[in-house]
């Protein structure tokens, strides 16, 4: 009665012989795990490099300081009781495009 119930049987395990099989041994499991994770990897990678990039962007835009672009302060050479003269900076003609409903 002590054998007859259902066993599962032992597993045989095989050794490499030597290192290089060993190694090749272990990168072709590797792959084998990798192999249908590949697609699912290679955009979690190129989502992280993404997220950095922005990181990164977002940091020096953070940091940036324009200058006021629609005035500049010019010291008037009259008088020296009267206020600093404003004048507009010159800027690009407009371009007027037209779309036809056509």
């Amino acid at each position: 009665m002590l054998f007859d119930r259902p066993a599962s049987l032992p597993t045989a395990t095989l050794r490499a012989s030597s290192p290089i099989a060993a190694l090749t041994s272990r990168v072709r499991g590797g792959w084998r795990w990798t192999r249908p994770r590949l697609v699912p990897l290679l955009v979690a990678g190129a989502g992280m490099l993404a997220v950095l990039g922005a990181a990164e962007y977002l940091t020096h835009l953070a940091r940036y300081t324009p200058e006021a672009p629609f005035a500049a302060i010019v010291a008037a050479p009259v008088a020296s009781d009267s206020a600093p003269v404003v004048q507009p900076l010159p800027s690009a003609p407009l371009r007027v495009v037209v779309l036809s409903g056509q």
